[in-house]
């Protein structure tokens, strides 16, 4: 399923659901477990690391939704090449909307989840 969205005259396709695998890709893109490598080298058991760092790289995440959702001329994802030359002012746009269907997507996971015999409740 894809819906349009048109920017300053431009008109961009965009996927309105994704497959597990690639929302989960997604929600995963741009985590980093940062760690200097000589100290992790020196230690004899993980529980010695002093300190570790997460970082989330939100540039890749983005990129990587915009990759998965804004559709090319062929009905196919976007390449990843011409994800790069989408006009920057019109970015924050295509975001904001992926956002929303993203939301949407969870929204239907949760309602789903609340009528499913056999999920957990906590």
């Amino acid at each position: 399923m894809t819906e349009t969205l048109e920017i300053d005259g431009t008109t961009y396709a965009l996927k309105t659901r994704l497959g597990w695998l690639e929302q989960r890709r997604i929600d995963e893109a741009g985590l980093r477990l940062m760690a200097d490598g000589a100290t992790i080298s020196a230690m004899s058991n993980i529980n010695d690391l002093p300190e570790v760092e997460i970082k989330i790289d939100a540039a890749e995440k983005d990129y990587k939704r915009l990759c998965a959702r804004v559709m090319g001329v062929d009905d196919r994802a976007m390449k990843a090449l011409d994800v790069l030359k989408i006009t920057p002012a019109h970015v924050p746009h295509l975001l904001a909307r992926i956002v929303e269907l993203e939301t949407e997507a969870a929204q239907e996971i949760a309602a789903l989840a609340d009528v499913n015999p056999l999920t957990l409740k906590a």
